[in-house]
Formats: structure tokens, sequence, C-alpha cells
């Protein structure tokens, strides 16, 4: 233990890896095996996972059996019932006024590890207590127990950080820093949890089942587990607010946060460098998350064993995934949804949010299979080799998209610049899709042979696709487009339309 005014000490990754976010070039995404789509057809190129129970029944069990790997649960009877009922409250972040409270509430910890540790048992013991750290403090944990670097919290404890430092040494045995059972709440402010390594799940923090945990002001780094949440692994409730994610790693999903419970991320929290090699480079959402005010950038799925969605989110089978106000940029998927990817989970909503520069294999800003609602949206800027903007595919999905930008996108290979629909039914109301280009057809939108696509107040203008193409602005394969009123259609070249009703060339 030290104290560490000014720089902070940068545990080395403990994988030795550094997951790039320019690795979509480096890959060349062309090595992707399950990238399709490159010779015209319209089918789906990413196999979706399977959508059978796994072993156990729980959301993690399922993910493991997905992923191929029927390796038995470590954690036995962590998992059951943590799937949390929907819109289960929240609770509240840490009062401000509890930093005013009297010196008697609580206790100051020395700049020593072992008095943190007396700190948190004699907290668990009385049920609750404040703990004051010392400002600018690293606190250096040299071995765990039971795979925990700190006692587990089970009271209700505040930690206030002050700016302190609890990072696992760098050559100790593998253990995450924070466990929080089934009754424990742990508020934790102003500090940075660093370098926890863990074989199973939440390589910084886990949340069991019943636990809660509030994040505030914090920075989690440079953790890693085998399994799921590289940074925080969420079976409970967590709140998360002004705090950073930066380079954790998942070897299965959920670079940032894995969450299976109720999870919310808000007020300027940043996801960045994060990795998840099976999907979810910066979350991995099978149940209930909520993200406000925020942004995910820089975020690397794939290279793993299975499938690897969702370079900035990924949003699975339970999944409820609800984005606003937010910056999903920059984030890179080997297979699907550079920005998000929403496979066969319940439903996401993205409102008044920024999807830019994200690279992917399909969908460069999204890639769904879900009940899809978009509003006051920017889809720009994003590259994949099909669907580059948005690539929608489930026949079972509806989406509806208002009030948004898709423009600048780029299909590399495949069909649909700015939106590809496969076979899904989609409602476009009020939207720009603007100078979107696609090296096959469709610049601005391809519609597959079942999908239907129906157009009011829209604007389609200045895609484009190459001169030998049958369309720059909308391709549909025999699909349903209608054009309905207030809808312009003009300047894309080399023609407005192909197969599309009320649509002048």
């Amino acid at each position: 233990m030290q104290r560490s005014r000014g720089t902070r000490e940068t545990p080395p990754s403990p994988s030795g890896r550094n997951w790039p976010r320019r690795w979509w070039l480096a890959a060349g995404l062309a090595g992707v095996t399950s990238i399709g789509l490159v010779s015209g057809s319209l089918a789906p190129a990413v196999a979706g996972p399977d959508r059978q129970p796994g072993p156990g029944g729980t959301a993690a069990g399922q993910d493991r059996a997905v992923d191929g790997n029927d390796r038995r649960e470590r954690t036995s009877g962590r998992r059951v019932g943590a799937i949390l009922p929907r819109l289960m409250p929240v609770p509240d972040l840490i009062p401000p006024q509890q930093e005013d409270r009297a010196d008697e509430e609580r206790r100051l910890v020395p700049c020593d590890t072992g008095e943190l540790i007396n700190a948190i048992n004699l907290a668990n013991e009385a049920g609750q207590g404040t703990l004051l750290l010392d400002p600018d403090c690293t606190y250096t944990i040299t071995e765990g127990q039971d795979g925990s670097g700190l006692p587990p919290i089970t009271g209700r404890i505040t930690i206030l950080g002050r700016d302190a430092t609890i990072v696992r040494a760098a050559n100790s045995e593998s253990f995450r820093i924070f466990t929080v059972e089934n009754g424990g709440v742990l508020n934790l402010d102003d500090t940075r949890v660093a370098g926890g390594q863990t074989d199973t799940d939440g390589g910084g923090i886990l949340v069991e089942a019943g636990g809660i945990a509030a994040l505030r002001d914090c920075t989690v780094d440079t953790n890693r587990a085998e399994d799921f949440g590289g940074g925080i692994a969420n079976y409970g409730v967590i709140t998360v607010a002004q705090s950073t994610f930066d380079g954790n790693e998942a070897d299965r999903r959920g670079g940032g946060v894995a969450n299976f419970g109720s999870a919310t991320v808000a007020r300027s929290t940043t996801f960045e460098n994060n990795s998840g090699a099976n999907g979810g480079g910066g979350l991995y959402n099978r149940n209930l998350l909520t993200v406000d005010n925020s942004r995910i950038t820089n975020n690397f799925a794939g290279a793993g064993v299975g499938f690897g969605f969702g370079g900035g989110i990924f949003s699975f089978r339970d999944g409820i995934t609800v984005v606003s106000n937010s910056v999903i940029d920059n984030n890179v998927s080997t297979d699907a949804g550079g920005g998000v990817g929403s496979n066969n989970d319940i439903s996401t909503t993205i409102v008044n949010t920024r999807i830019t520069g994200n690279r992917a294999g399909n969908g460069g800003g999204m890639y769904a299979e879900t009940q899809l609602t978009m509003r006051n949206v920017t889809v720009a800027e994003n590259i994949a080799l099909v669907g580059g903007g948005l690539d929608i595919i489930d026949d079972e999905a509806n989406a509806t998209i208002t009030d948004t930008v898709i423009e600048e996108n780029r299909a590399m290979l495949g069909a649909g610049g700015g939106l590809r629909n496969l076979s899904a039914t989609i409602t476009v109301r009020d939207t720009h899709i603007e100078g979107n280009h696609t090296a096959f057809d469709g610049g601005g939108i391809a519609n597959g042979n079942f999908g239907t696509v129906t157009l009011i107040g829209t604007r389609v203008v200045e895609n484009t696709a190459p001169e030998n193409a049958d369309d720059g602005g909308i391709m549909n394969f025999s699909g349903t487009v209608t054009v309905g009123s207030g809808t312009e259609i003009f300047n894309n070249r080399p023609r407005n339309c192909f197969d599309v009703p009320g649509c002048f060339n």
C-alpha cells in the first residue's frame, strides 16, 4: 500500500493482450467466418444462437451452452433465481449529504490494506458502516479468499474513496476485488477498482443475486474475467453514475459490464477500450439495462470461440435494453452490430442518441433481431460488409424508426448502405436517409424477399450504388415497400428505386 498522488499505478493487462479498436482492419473482417452476403444474396449472414435453455436453465448457463462450452458452474447455487422481476426499483445513488455526517458515524481507514480488510469485517458484523479511505492512497491486495480480495459485502457498507485506488497486486493469485452477496449493499464513491482477475465472473466486482451495488465517480479498469463481466458481473441490482470503465476484458461477454439482473448506467458514465471475446465489448445484457447520458466508445467484440455481437452493447434473449441521450461511437464487432447488437432479446429502444463511426461484418451501426424502437437517433459514418448503418433481419420483429438521420454509412460488399431489412416489418417516419453507399444494391435501403418497409414523411436522397447496380436509393428484392405521404426519393444514383411502386427514376 502506498500513496500515489498525481499519477496512478496502472497494473498490466492480466492476460497481456491489448485488444485493439482497430482490429476490424487487422483482421480485415474478411476472415470472419460468420460474415456472408458477398455475392448479392440477402440470406442471413450471421447464424443466431440456439434458442433452447442451457445447463441449469439460467441466463449464464444458456450462454455457456451457446458458446459451446459445457464447463460446470463453479459458483453452485449463485444464479438460482438470478433473473429479477422486470422493472425492479433501482436504489438511489449515494446521497451527497452522506459525506456531511458527523465523524463518529464513519470509520477512517489508514493507507493500509490490512486496515481496510478489518474495517469491512467490522462493518459487516455491525450490519452497516461508512468507511472513509485515505485520500489518494493505493490499497494493494496481495492475496484473496474464496475468489475475492476483500471480504464479501454482507451488510450495508459505504466506501468514500476520496480518489483512492484498490488494486490486485500484479504478481498475485487470481481474485476479483469485491463480492457483494445476497442481502449486501455496497455504495462505492470516488474509488478506483483495478487489476482484478478471476476464472469465473466479475473480474473487478461480482454482485450476486439479491445484492445491490451503487458506484458514483468511480473508475473500474484493467480487470479481467474468464467468463462474464470483466469489470462487473451483476446478478442483482447495480446503478452507475459519473464513472469510467476502461480496459476491462471478458473471455466470454461483457467486457465492461455483464448484466443478468437490473443495471442502470447514467450521468456521464463512459465505457471505453473494453473487450468481450464472445460479444458485448462494452456491455452485455440478459435482463434489464438502462443507459442514459453516457458514452460507449472504442470497445471491441469478437475473436472468441462463439459469435461476437455488439462491439458497444450486446442485448440477448431475456434482455430489455433502453438507451437514451448517449453516444455510441467507434466500436468494433467482428460479427454483427458494431455499435449495438440485439439478438433474440425482448426489445431494444434507442432515443436521442448518436451511433457513429462503428464497424462490423453485419450492421455497422446496429444489428437487430428484436422489437426495435428508434427515435431522434443519428446513425452516421458506420461501416459494415452488409447493412452499413442498420441491419434488421428477424421476420418476427417490428421496427419503428422515427425522426432519425441515417447518413454516410457504407456497405462494403453486400446490400444496404443505410439500411438492410431481410424479413422484418419496419415503419420509417420523418427520417432522412441520405448520402449512404453500397458496393452492391440499395445505397439507401435494401429490402429482402420477406421484408416490409413503410416510408412516411421520409427523404431518401443522394444515396449511391455502383453504375451496374439496379438502384442507389431503394432496392426491393420482391418484398413490400410502401411509399407513404410526404416521402421524397430523388437524386440517388444510378437510379432512385427498383420495384418500388410510387417511386420514379
